[in-house]
């Protein structure tokens, strides 16, 4: 024999639920959405750092063992950029991976700076906040 069993929900829980839900698809959208954004930024700035420094895509290409066709497709956003390529590209433009997701929009070889010149080095470790503000005490503007 079949049963059926009805189950009587407030309208006012239904409602509720409904929101959750909305809610729930809105704040994974805000997450893909910010995501998209933070890879797009990633990949512009592999770019930036790689014209910065005179690295030419060839080279990328070679230490990823792609052709250079994939490094121009993944700088124009039409290939998708993988975690183990992301580590091989930091390494071949020498620098951290997470240096990539923060890099400064002013680039500045930390090597090319004048030997014994620890106090300039630090302030490439510094937050962009505080960069902005030291750079403010020093020139009085």
């Amino acid at each position: 024999m079949y049963c059926k069993v009805k189950q009587n929900f407030p309208k006012s829980q239904i409602k509720l639920s409904k929101i959750a839900n909305k809610t729930s698809l809105i704040a994974k959208e805000n997450d893909n959405q910010l995501l998209n954004f933070t890879i797009m930024n990633v990949v512009q700035n592999i770019k930036e750092i790689r014209t910065a420094k005179g690295i030419n895509q060839d080279v990328i290409a070679e230490a990823l063992s792609v052709d250079i066709a994939v490094i121009s497709k993944i700088e124009n956003g039409k290939r998708e950029l993988k975690v183990n390529e992301l580590s091989k590209i930091a390494n071949c433009l020498g620098v951290d991976i997470l240096y990539l997701f923060t890099y400064p929009k002013v680039f500045v070889d930390k090597e090319s700076l004048p030997p014994n010149n620890d106090k300039i080095s630090v302030t490439f470790e510094i937050s962009p906040d505080k960069r902005e503000h030291l750079l403010k005490l020093i020139t009085g503007k």
